[in-house]
């Protein structure tokens, strides 16, 4: 079945049935989700994924749940997901498209906690690897990678709203709005 912009809105609906872990982790002020008998994964398994491919991302359900916990500010429970298919993906092109997910969520982290340095370092590793993606798919599990390195270039190179550049809670980050792909080749 092709994959239209409706299947999306389709899909998307359905994600935000899900729910959503009662808060979004923030580095040194939440309790760890997973080391801390508080945090809202504490005890669970880590998330398990199968590789991700051409094939399989419009029914992915690690990716996909990244992808919605990302678009609402959960970096660290995005990277969680992400970090599943990573760890299992063979395909050397799709992990730098997964790494440069999981550095993109983290440098968000880092800037949210005021940590500049940690951003920027993260940001640039995180661009290298999605540019290296995007050298053979522009677009990768529907992600118009180059779209997306403009967002969240834009993203860091604002200051974070009503703190002059310092941390705040804004949760506030670049959005992945998945679109078909015309090859399904990646």
């Amino acid at each position: 079945m092709p994959v239209t912009r409706s299947t999306w809105a389709d899909m998307d609906r359905e994600s935000m049935t899900r729910s959503l872990p009662p808060y979004r982790h923030r580095l040194g002020t939440t309790p760890h989700p997973r080391t801390h008998p508080e945090g809202h994964s504490y005890g669970q398994p880590e998330p398990d994924s199968p590789p991700l491919s051409g094939a399989n991302w419009q029914r992915h359900t690690a990716f996909l749940r990244g992808v919605h916990l990302f678009n609402h500010g959960y970096w660290w429970e995005a990277h969680e997901q992400w970090e599943a298919a990573w760890r299992r993906d063979p395909d050397p092109v799709v992990r730098s498209f997964l790494q440069g997910l999981i550095q993109s969520a983290a440098a968000l982290l880092k800037r949210e906690a005021g940590s500049d340095r940690g951003c920027r370092a993260l940001w640039e590793r995180g661009a290298m690897n999605l540019g290296q993606a995007a050298a053979r798919f522009p677009i990768c599990a529907g992600v118009d990678i180059a779209v997306f390195t403009q967002q969240m270039a834009h993203t860091l190179a604002e200051p974070i709203p009503g703190t002059g550049g310092g941390a705040h809670e804004t949760g506030r980050g670049p959005r992945l709005d998945l679109v078909p792909d015309p090859t399904q080749r990646q």
